[in-house]
């Protein structure tokens, strides 16, 4: 395809929508799709996947295409042998917040345990996963809803499901951060239950009562009902107002900018109490997934991004946009964050 008004060529050689995936070029054609030019390995050695509906009013269709993209790039792996560590998103060829509807909603290791999954089905292996998985951001004793009936497996490795989990609470009962399965379920939580994934869990969020002032951390789909399957508006990420709690409801959250009257429900997952926790130079802090990292505390656009793992606070400014610098020393300024990506230690 060619931009009339820049002379930019783009292309790509599978468009996969809800329904099926269609070659457009021959894999082993050279084309433009990376971002990365002539000579990175994006645009020169890799194969363009497109999925369709990623500005679609339509969540359904949404989820659908990424679905069926991520069995088809487990296809491709499995018939090229291509490695995980080689499965990129285009932000990780050319920076741009690309496929910006996967990163938005789900964020890229999320995907990739999607890919993973589809791969390990396709492949039948009992290996683990030579690739690490997302962090698994639960805990033994934490409190779970299933929203729909989804596979129980035997082992965390398990590639075939034994049993089916039916929709309710349930407790964690343990958890194996590099299973495939990582998380295990059963109504008491005292004894061993079902292994099942994470992503088909939400913790209880009960901590959250009406009134509160919370943070939605990105901008997030809102619907007209806590139970509705079809989103009708966008929130933008900010301060809200809880404004009614439905626990259980797939959007179990009602935010409001006034408090006063009804919002948009969202889904839980995204919204995090307003920190008012004073942090000290030197204090220890966790990141449990790849986020955005400023320069400067009032920073509106990301400069960097700051990788899983242990940090330091060297600077904490209360009140400001994302108001810790953290480091791998505490000796030498790091990257502005914000407080809600972070777990303290």
């Amino acid at each position: 395809m060619n931009n009339r008004t820049d002379n930019v060529y783009i292309g790509f050689h599978i468009v996969v929508d809800d329904q099926m995936a269609i070659e457009c070029l021959p894999l082993n054609v050279q084309t433009w799709h990376a971002g990365d030019g002539s000579t990175g390995a994006g645009n020169m050695k890799s194969i363009g996947i497109e999925m369709a509906y990623s500005t679609s009013s339509d969540i359904s269709l949404r989820n659908a295409a990424i679905e069926n993209g991520a069995k088809v790039i487990a296809s491709l792996m499995k018939t090229y042998n291509i490695p995980m560590a080689k499965v990129l998103p285009h932000q990780a060829r050319s920076g741009k917040h690309c496929p910006h509807d996967i990163l938005d909603r789900y964020g890229n290791e999320v995907f990739r345990v999607l890919i993973q999954t589809e791969y390990q089905k396709l492949t039948e292996s009992t290996t683990t996963p030579s690739t690490p998985l997302t962090p698994v951001n639960f805990s033994v004793g934490d409190s779970v809803e299933v929203l729909q009936t989804i596979s129980g497996y035997s082992t965390s490795l398990a590639t075939k499901a034994s049993t089916s989990v039916s929709a309710g609470t349930y407790k964690v009962y343990k958890v194996a951060s590099n299973g495939l399965h990582a998380v295990n379920i059963s109504k008491t939580g005292t004894v061993a239950g079902a292994w099942v994934n994470a992503t088909d869990l939400k913790k209880n969020n009960k901590s959250l009562s009406v009134g509160n002032q919370v943070q939605l951390n990105t901008a997030a789909s809102g619907y007209k009902a806590a139970t509705s399957s079809v989103a009708s508006s966008l929130l933008a990420s900010g301060k809200y107002i809880v404004f009614k709690v439905s626990d259980g409801s797939p959007h179990s959250i009602n935010l409001s900018k006034s408090g006063i009257a009804p919002g948009a429900w969202v889904d839980e997952t995204n919204v995090s109490f307003i920190s008012t926790q004073s942090f000290n130079h030197g204090d220890q802090v966790e990141v449990v997934k790849r986020i955005n990292g400023y320069g400067t505390s009032t920073t509106t656009i990301a400069t960097t991004s700051v990788n899983i793992g242990t940090y330091y606070v060297y600077k904490y400014v209360e009140g400001a946009t994302h108001a810790l610098n953290i480091s791998k020393s505490a000796t030498t300024p790091g990257s502005w964050v914000n407080i809600s990506d972070l777990m303290l230690v």
